[in-house]
Order: C-alpha cells, then structure tokens, then sequence
C-alpha cells in the first residue's frame, strides 16, 4: 500500500521554523519545513520547502483562505549559466 505522496510508509512533515501573525479577523502564517519518507522503489527522501498560510475569520471559525508552498532555490540552480 502506498500514500498520497507515493511513499512506501508514511510521509514525515517536520517544521523548523514558524511565525504567526493575528489579528481580529485575518491572519497569517510561515513555515520552514522538511518532508520525507520512503519512495515505492526504497529510496529515501528529504525536500526542504517553505509554507505560507493566510486564514479569515468567517462566523467565528478561522478558515484557510490561499495556502502556498515552494522550494527554495539552491545556489546550483539559481547561478546564472553562459550561453554562448
């Protein structure tokens, strides 16, 4: 049986690093997390990514409004390359 996420066990979400800023009605959140966990083929994998979260208070319950996730670029991928 595999996940969602297409490992063989489940997926581990650690988070290293979180902020949260509130107020009344609205509110944000970022995270620095890492995911892991091992692949149909018996790898294991880490990702290292950032999340950002925003809620709005609706009738009293906070409701997730827009969520984002991405991955930070390595120096490698982000150096610019000659093309001549």
């Amino acid at each position: 049986m595999y996940s969602l996420l297409g490992f063989r066990t489940r997926g581990v979400f650690d988070i290293s690093e979180l902020n949260i800023t509130a107020g009344d009605d609205v509110a944000f959140g970022t995270a620095l997390m890492r995911c892991g966990g091992t692949e149909a083929n018996g790898d294991k994998v880490e990702l290292d990514f950032r999340l950002a979260i925003c809620f709005r208070k609706i009738d009293g319950r906070w409701t997730v409004m827009h969520e984002h996730h991405s991955v930070p670029a390595s120096e490698r991928s982000a150096s610019v390359k000659n093309l001549d």
